[in-house]
């Protein structure tokens, strides 16, 4: 009875090691890593014809990622008040609902270290068109303090549709739309521009480049757009997003 009894507890004591995750919980994303205020960007609408100009540019743009990127970014602001369940294979599971676009959406997301880098997959439930759907996937590399993200389409064209790089050590990164354009931010001020930290460079149809610079914090901002206004030079609003001369 005494040997059953302690090759039952070794057993239990072995089962409970194989289930536990030899790497611990990897630390979430930093959300500011995605970049984009899509709020300033609307705010434009309200301003003088460099602002509205702007904000004609990039709403097109933003309307093109807003069921891919914003839905993704919308859901990683939820995972930080989640505490990750351990799962096999050394990966870790956060779960949460959050709300997007007036609907209430499911969110799953998993993460395991390897070495110097973490892996991220993202899936998305929307109940009544899609269950599951894997939206993002991710990569973290500790050793420079960076990540690169891909995200797919809509579930019902899911092909590549954009790429994410951000890096903590240069405080910089990009959001490229795989055939369209890109637009380069900064997740914090800079030395050489400290007044903007989103960095538009647009490719129109016509192969015209339009670059728009923002202040995510102040709203001011400027735009070159030389087939608008007819010259080369940029134009400039404030923080009240009224036209000025650029300094």
């Amino acid at each position: 009875m005494t040997t059953r009894v302690i090759f039952s507890g070794l057993l239990l004591f072995f089962l409970a090691a194989c289930m536990r995750p030899s790497q611990p919980a990897p630390d979430l994303p930093a959300y500011e890593d995605f970049g984009i205020n899509a709020n300033i960007l609307k705010e434009l609408s309200t301003g003088g014809t460099s602002a509205k100009t702007a904000y004609n540019i990039t709403n097109e743009w933003v309307s093109l990622l807003s069921d891919s990127i914003f839905l993704c970014f919308n859901a990683f602001a939820e995972y930080d008040s989640v505490q990750p369940v351990s799962q096999e294979n050394d990966f870790w599971l956060w779960t949460e609902d959050f709300a997007y676009a007036d609907k209430i959406y499911s969110s799953s997301l998993l993460g395991r270290s390897r070495t110097d880098t973490v892996f991220w997959f993202q899936y998305i439930t929307d109940d009544t068109l899609y269950v599951d759907y894997k939206w993002m996937t991710g990569k973290y590399f500790m050793f420079n303090d960076s990540a690169s993200w891909q995200l797919t389409n809509h579930p019902l064209n899911p092909t590549n549709m954009a790429y994410v790089y951000s890096s903590q050590n240069t405080s910089t990164g990009n959001i490229r739309q795989i055939g369209y354009s890109t637009i380069h931010f900064r997740l914090t001020t800079d030395s050489s521009v400290p007044e903007y930290h989103q960095f538009w460079e647009l490719l129109t149809g016509s192969g015209e480049y339009i670059y728009i610079q923002t202040d995510s914090l102040t709203r001011a901002g400027r735009i070159r757009y030389d087939s608008s206004f007819g010259d080369t030079l940029w134009h400039c609003w404030d923080s009240n997003l009224t036209d000025i001369p650029c300094p």
